[in-house]
Order: structure tokens, then C-alpha cells, then sequence
């Protein structure tokens, strides 16, 4: 178990060498010009919107056994989403706002496999748009990145119905929300560190972990990851490049 352990945690460092090697010089001048647009938005009017999920089987897998019982779990499904739940989650300056769980049992009665853009219109029309409209900002900036569900036009109007004006969709470019998302680098993580800490999960009772937890965040925290990821003025636009000798970035 320790060797394949190793195998596994090697593996990991080689992809993740290769991925600084590989990054582009257009990528990070892509990174910049993203960057220092949010630079200039007033943090009061970003949101920050994004999908994550957590697993029953991304907990500790040691644990102490009674005497008497089975140290073994069977595991009778495999499927990538059978023990999964999604959430889809957006942040303020001010905190975490109301986030959306999907679990199998609502996958299957509505026959999906993941979030889809219907559960992500009808989470804003429901619960996120009127949470933002007790903000005290008149408009937004919704910054999100590019996956499938994400439909400009019918996120802007689920807002609206809560009286919530989007001025813009900010789009972050491929492959760059590991380095502009906050969410994504690395508030998702370290919101799961504390998911996983009330091991052992079940299906029961993971939803509402997820949920307490999300909502525990602070400002401070958030605030962090916003300087972590470059979004304050006077952050450097390369901040996070892993080539700057190759680059040879102007600014």
C-alpha cells in the first residue's frame, strides 16, 4: 500500500512539472489582461460563481475499528457519481452566500448524471438571486469560468427576477481558473479539508456538512484567496508565472 502510495504521489509531481512547463506565454499574458480588469472593479460588486462536488470516498480511510467489527467496507457501486454530491457555489466580499446540493437521489429523479444549466437557473431564480439582492450594491460583475451549463443570457435574466442587476459576465480564459479563481485556488479545498474532518460521511449527512461548512467561511478568508489569486491593486499581473525568465513579461 505505501509503495503504490508513492507510485501515485510521484505521478502527481510529474504532472503537475509538466503542466508549469507547458504553460504559455499567451496564456499568462491572457492571465494579465484578466486580471487586471478585476483589479479595477470595485470588490463590492464581484461575484464569484462556480460547481464543485464532494465524495463519500475523499475522507481519511483509516479509522479506529471495535472489537468485533468489519475493518472492511464493500463497495457494491464504482460509478464516478455514485456516492458524489455537487454543489454549485458563489461568493461575495462580504461571505459565502446560499449554496445548491445536488445528491444521487436528485441525479436520478431527474435523470442526470451532474448539474446542468436548469439546476443552475433555478438555484439563482430561487435562492441565490434574492440573496444578492440584500447587498447593498445596485449592480454586479459575475465572474465565472467556461463550463457547459454557464448561459450568459439566462443567468443575467434568472437575476433579474430578483431585481438584480449583472453589468457584465467576466469569463475567465481556459485553463486559468486555477490561478483567477478563488474558488478554484484554493477556497474549494480548503472548505473540503473541513468537509472531510467530520469523517465518517454518509449520503445522510454529507449534504448538510457541505452546507454548514460553506457557510462558515469568512470574509477574512475570502479576502485572502481575492489577494491570493492577484485581484487588489498593486498585485503584480504575473504574480503567478512559472516560466518569468522564459516570458520575459513586460509589466
Amino acid at each position: 500500500m505505501i509503495a503504490s502510495m508513492s507510485v501515485v504521489s510521484s505521478s502527481n509531481v510529474v504532472l503537475w512539472l509538466l503542466g508549469l512547463l507547458t504553460v504559455s506565454v499567451h496564456l499568462c499574458e491572457e492571465v494579465a489582461v484578466t486580471r487586471k480588469k478585476i483589479q479595477r472593479i470595485a470588490k463590492e460588486k464581484l461575484l464569484l460563481l462556480d460547481e464543485t462536488h464532494c465524495r463519500l470516498s475523499a475522507a481519511p480511510t483509516h479509522s479506529v475499528v471495535l472489537q468485533g467489527e468489519d475493518a472492511l467496507v464493500t463497495v457494491t457501486d464504482t460509478g464516478a457519481y455514485a456516492a458524489r454530491i455537487d454543489m454549485i457555489a458563489c461568493i461575495h466580499e462580504s461571505g459565502a452566500l446560499p449554496a445548491f446540493t445536488l445528491t444521487p437521489a436528485q441525479r436520478q429523479r431527474d435523470g442526470v448524471k451532474g448539474l446542468t444549466t436548469n439546476h443552475l437557473i433555478r438555484f439563482i431564480t430561487h435562492t441565490l438571486a434574492p440573496a444578492v439582492a440584500t447587498l447593498p450594491q445596485s449592480s454586479f460583475v459575475l465572474i465565472l469560468d467556461k463550463s457547459r451549463i454557464h448561459n450568459r443570457k439566462k443567468i443575467i435574466d434568472a437575476f433579474a427576477t430578483a431585481g438584480v442587476s449583472i453589468e457584465e459576465v467576466l469569463q475567465l480564459p481556459s485553463q486559468a481558473a486555477k490561478r483567477l479563481s478563488p474558488l478554484d485556488n484554493a477556497l474549494f479545498h480548503d472548505w473540503k479539508d473541513r468537509v472531510r474532518a467530520h469523517c465518517p460521511l454518509s449520503l445522510r449527512s454529507i449534504s448538510r456538512i457541505m452546507t454548514r461548512e460553506w457557510e462558515a467561511i469568512t470574509q477574512d478568508q475570502i479576502r485572502a484567496h481575492y489577494r491570493h489569486c492577484g485581484f487588489y491593486r498593486g498585485c503584480s499581473l504575473y504574480l503567478d508565472c512559472s516560466r518569468p525568465s522564459v516570458h520575459k513579461h513586460s509589466i
